[in-house]
């Protein structure tokens, strides 16, 4: 468009990395305004997004709106509360009698201290008979879930439960 090689010894192939200009192209003092090139005025710092190396004006790729770009997230989101919604009005089952209920790090018995000490149900890790399971931020989201909900409320410890995995399926699906 007249104005290739208005930069003298730039190199075309190594003005433009990843949508971003170079220094080589930083050091111009031109930009391209309607058909012809003018001088840079020196507040203008959105040349170096419109030059090129012909000179041509240079478009980020269009970005996608709110509701496509969130749509996937917005759907995991759904699709996992939709799945698990059942599950707040549900009872403590299976490990859940030895793991929160019969736990005493959860429920506040033992000091705070102690759960970098216990296993995951409560037990001394010196202790022969110990699991040697050690998850001591889990053992504190139960517990702030139990002084959360005033005491062992299944529908608090579920409804935690059930926003963290709508929250990593978000997260997931926004990767």
């Amino acid at each position: 468009m007249g104005c290739e090689g208005w930069i003298e010894g730039a190199d075309p192939s190594t003005t433009m990395l990843h949508g971003y200009v170079s220094t080589a192209a930083s050091s111009s003092k031109f930009h391209r305004r309607g058909t012809s090139c003018v001088p840079r005025p020196r507040w203008d710092i959105s040349w170096s997004v419109r030059w090129s190396a012909s000179c041509a004006r240079f478009h980020w790729p269009r970005s996608r709106t709110w509701s496509v770009s969130w749509l996937p997230a917005l759907c995991a989101a759904l699709l996992s509360l939709l799945c698990y919604l059942n599950s707040l009005d549900g009872d403590f089952v299976h490990d859940d009698m030895v793991a929160v209920v019969g736990n005493r790090d959860v429920t506040g018995e033992h000091a705070l201290s102690a759960l970098w000490v216990n296993d995951f149900w409560g037990r001394p890790m010196a202790d022969p008979q110990s699991h040697k399971s050690y998850r001591p931020l889990t053992v504190l989201t139960f517990r702030a879930n139990h002084y959360a909900s005033g005491g062992l409320e299944v529908r608090g410890f579920h409804g935690v439960n059930v926003a963290l995995h709508v929250a990593c399926s978000v997260l997931v699906a926004r990767v």
